[in-house]
């Protein structure tokens, strides 16, 4: 194992989870990646199992790679909400099944590092810090190409990784933030 000091930041999803390591000694982002499984009932050699079930093995045996590389010394994490959904009749609250989906995705990775302290954070906090309380994706992971251009996202669970992880680094004075005009930020998206 390492000696390195890592952070984690994850964003817990059965679909799609992703997660941002940060050196806290490099002071930079060492890995930033996601992990897909939305294709993983596609093949034959997983017929008749239980399809939650496979996904959390599949990514109990991801998490477990990556503690092997990058062992944490603090993992910071989005919390789990019910997010209204736009429906024909008004909004509605996800479905119950969903909610129990992502609950066990955190109970399992959670579990698998139960030894490190682990902080957890709420969708509107993460993106307070990033740059304010009520922006979108596209906004959080368009101000984060800007500070660490040296990123190349692939999707916006792995933006999100990285805002979780650089919400716990300004929240404890390890990462100086300032954020940016939405302006520099728009004009920084026009020019890429």
């Amino acid at each position: 194992m390492s000696n390195k000091r890592y952070l984690w930041g994850l964003d817990i999803s059965l679909r799609n989870t992703g997660l941002a390591i940060y050196d806290l000694e490099e002071e930079k982002f060492v890995h930033v990646d996601s992990f897909l499984t939305e294709k993983i009932y596609a093949t034959k050699q997983y017929k008749g199992y239980n399809l939650h079930a496979l996904k959390l093995k599949k990514i109990t045996e991801w998490i477990k790679e990556m503690y092997l590389k990058y062992p944490p010394e603090i993992v910071a994490m989005e919390m789990i909400i019910s997010q209204k959904k736009k429906t024909a009749s008004g909004f509605a609250f996800a479905q119950h099944n969903d909610i129990i989906a992502l609950s066990k995705v955190h109970g399992v990775i959670q579990c698998m590092l139960w030894k490190i302290p682990q902080e957890i954070y709420s969708p509107t906090e993460i993106k307070k810090y990033v740059v304010k309380g009520n922006a979108t994706k596209d906004l959080v992971q368009d101000v984060l190409k800007l500070r660490f251009p040296y990123i190349k996202f692939l999707d916006d669970d792995q933006s999100d990784a990285v805002a979780v992880a650089v919400t716990y680094l300004v929240k404890n004075g390890l990462l100086e933030w300032k954020k940016p005009l939405i302006k520099d930020v728009m004009k920084n998206k026009k020019g890429e």
